[in-house]
C-alpha cells in the first residue's frame, strides 16, 4: 500500500473540520520543535520548513552551543524539516488542529546528524539488514504539580498509598482521565493509567508496537500530558527526581526482536533464546554509554542514587521478574517474551534512548555475548558523558554530530551547575564554617 501524500492527507484532514496543521520534530533532549500552518498550504510543506539550525543545540536554558564547530557559530544557517504524512492526526480537544510528525534533513535532503528520528530509523535499517525489526513499549512517569517551582510546590493528589489505584481519590478532579481520554482519542495507544508511588505521581502504559511506531508515539505522548495538564492549571513534571523525599520517574522500555518465525526472544520452554540472551549482554556491556542517555541531566543521577524503595539500579544487571534490575525480564512466554531496560528516566529523550538501547543489544547479537558479571554504572553526569564518547558502538549509532551535540551542550550544563550557591549549601554551611 503506498504511503499517502500530503495533497492527501490535506483533504483527509479537511473533510475531518481541520483547518491548522502544526508540524513537528524533536530536538535532542526530546523537546518539540513546531510551527502552525494553515491546513491549505500543507501540500507546499513538501520541500521542507526551514528552520534555524541553532534551534537543535541549544541547551535548556535555551541559548545555544556557539562554537564554530556547531550551527550557531557558523553563521546560524538553516535546516529544513520534511513532514510525514503518515503520522497526521487531528486533536479531539482542538478539532481544528491537527499534529504532523517531521523529520529533519541537510540542504542536501539527506537526513540530518542532529535529526533523532532518522538515528532511530538507520539503526532499525541495521537490524533489518540482520532479518530482524524491533518491537518496543513505553511506561513514561511523570508529576503533575500546581504552578511554580521547587520542593515546596503542591501536589495534584497528594495523599500517601494510593500506588497503583485510579478514580476520585488518586484523580479527584479527573486530569488523568483527560490524559488517558485524549490519547485513546488520538490514536495513541495508551492502555493503562494510575496513579504511582509518590504523591502526584502518575504512569499511562502505551502498547507495543513497531519500533518508530512506538516512539512516535511516546514522543506525542508527552506533549499531549502537557497541555493537557496545562489546561487542568498544572504543570507536567518529567524531571528524574524531582523531589528528595519521594520516587524518582522512570521511563522503562520493554523490548524484543522479532524475525520471520516469530519472537526472536522466546523459546519453547520459556526464558530468553540464544538471541535474546545476547541482546540483553550488549545493554549490560554497554551500560555506561548507555546511562548518558537515558539520564541526560544532572538531576537524573539522584534518582540513581537516592532511590527511596529501589525502584531505581544501582548497576547493570539481568533479574527475573525483579524491578529492582538494571533489566528485568517479565514472566510472560511466547510472542510477550521481552526485556524491560530500566534504567531511563522521564527526562530521556525517547528516539535517543531506543536507538542507543537497540545499537547496544545488537551489538551483543553480532559478538555473541552472553550475559556476565553486572557492570558498574557512571555515578554522575560527567562521567557517563566520558563513556558516552568512549563507547563507539553506541556513540557511532547516534552519530557525530548528535554525540558531539549531546557533550557539549551537557557539559556546559555541568559548569553552569557548579557555579550555583544551592539552597541545600546555605542551609549546610552558613551558621556553622
Amino acid at each position: 500500500m503506498s504511503e499517502p501524500s500530503l495533497t492527501t492527507l490535506r483533504d483527509t484532514l479537511a473533510a475531518q473540520g481541520v483547518s491548522r496543521v502544526r508540524v513537528m520534530h524533536a530536538d535532542p533532549h526530546g523537546r518539540p520543535r513546531s510551527k502552525d500552518f494553515p491546513l491549505s498550504s500543507l501540500p507546499d510543506l513538501a520541500a521542507g520548513i526551514g528552520y534555524c539550525e541553532a534551534s537543535l543545540v541549544e541547551g535548556l536554558d535555551g541559548e545555544p552551543l556557539m562554537d564554530p564547530q556547531h550551527p550557531g557559530g557558523s553563521g546560524l544557517p538553516d535546516t529544513h524539516a520534511i513532514p510525514d504524512a503518515t503520522t497526521g492526526r487531528a486533536l479531539p480537544w482542538d478539532p481544528e488542529t491537527a499534529w504532523l510528525l517531521a523529520d529533519v534533513v541537510d540542504h542536501d535532503g539527506t537526513p540530518s546528524g542532529l535529526c533523532a528520528r532518522s538515528l532511530l530509523k538507520a539503526e532499525l535499517a541495521r537490524l533489518q539488514q540482520l532479518g530482524l525489526r524491533a518491537v518496543t513499549a513505553s511506561e513514561p512517569e511523570f508529576y503533575l504539580l500546581e504552578p511554580g517551582s521547587g520542593p515546596t510546590v503542591g501536589r495534584y493528589s497528594p495523599g500517601v498509598g494510593l500506588a497503583y489505584t485510579s478514580g476520585w481519590r488518586a484523580d479527584p478532579d479527573g486530569v488523568l482521565r483527560a490524559m488517558q481520554d485524549a490519547c485513546v482519542a488520538l490514536g495513541l495507544g495508551v492502555t493503562a493509567a494510575h496513579r504511582e508511588v509518590s504523591p502526584g505521581q502518575f504512569e499511562l502504559n502505551l502498547q507495543h508496537g513497531d519500533a518508530l511506531d512506538a516512539t512516535d508515539r511516546v514522543f506525542l505522548f508527552e506533549e499531549v500530558v502537557r497541555e493537557t495538564a496545562g489546561r487542568h492549571g498544572l504543570c507536567a513534571n518529567f524531571m528524574g527526581k524531582p523531589f528528595a523525599d519521594a520516587e524518582g520517574s522512570s521511563h522503562h522500555i520493554h523490548l524484543s526482536l522479532w524475525n520471520d518465525t516469530g519472537n526472536a526472544f522466546a523459546t519453547p520452554a520459556g526464558g530468553l533464546s540464544a538471541t535474546g540472551l545476547a541482546f540483553a549482554a550488549g545493554l549490560i556491556l554497554h551500560a555506561p554509554a548507555l546511562t548518558a542517555i537515558a539520564c541526560p541531566t544532572i538531576n537524573s543521577f539522584k534518582r540513581l542514587a537516592n532511590a527511596n524503595i529501589g525502584l531505581a539500579p544501582l548497576r547493570a544487571d539481568m533479574g527475573g521478574d525483579d524491578r529492582t534490575a538494571y533489566l528485568r525480564v517479565p514472566p510472560q512466554h511466547g510472542d510477550a517474551t521481552r526485556v524491560e531496560l530500566r534504567i531511563g528516566d522521564a527526562s530521556a529523550n525517547p528516539y535517543l534512548l531506543v536507538t542507543a538501547a537497540l545499537a547496544a543489544g545488537r551489538d551483543g547479537i553480532e559478538r555473541g555475548l552472553v550475559p556476565g558479571d553486572p557492570v558498574a554504572l557512571p555515578t554522575d553526569l560527567g562521567a557517563a558523558l566520558d563513556a558516552l564518547e568512549a563507547d563507539t558502538i553506541v556513540a557511532g549509532a547516534l552519530g557525530e554530530r548528535m554525540v558531539r551535540t549531546v557533550v557539549d551542550v551537557k557539559r556546559r550544563e555541568l559548569d553552569r551547575f557548579a557555579r550555583v550557591v544551592t539552597e541545600w549549601e546555605w542551609t549546610e554551611y552558613a551558621d556553622h564554617v
